[in-house]
């Protein structure tokens, strides 16, 4: 999901040269399905309802896009223009906080693993 959400940021930035923010945006929506499925399945193998996993996990990659807007604005700031390797560089503040909150709250396992 974090490379899908790089690679639309990216292509956006080089084939549109809009803003850096704009890209971000894009890009975490583009990302957002292949990582609550991508968690739900193969990180976490949740058994929750999608009913209770998929709000959670909004609610969770909401957090995870505003950490990783900050440190992208921080970046952009303190560097006074815009660079498309900044997305990058804020993605690794994010990436931990949605990961974490993600295997102990948006997918936690409401019975036994998964086979």
């Amino acid at each position: 999901a974090t490379l899908a959400h790089f690679f639309v940021a990216s292509a956006l930035s080089s084939a549109l040269g809009i803003s850096i923010f704009w890209c971000n945006l894009f890009g975490f929506l583009f990302a957002f399905s292949v990582s609550y499925f991508g968690h739900y399945h193969l990180s976490f193998r949740s058994d929750a309802p999608h009913a209770k996993a998929l709000p959670k996990f909004a609610l969770t990659a909401l957090l995870g896009f505003l950490v990783n807007n900050a440190a992208l604005l921080a970046l952009v700031w303190s560097a006074g223009e815009e660079r498309i390797g900044f997305i990058a560089i804020a993605m690794v503040f994010s990436a931990g906080t949605v990961f974490i909150v993600s295997k102990f709250w948006s997918f936690a396992n409401t019975g036994a693993p998964k086979a």
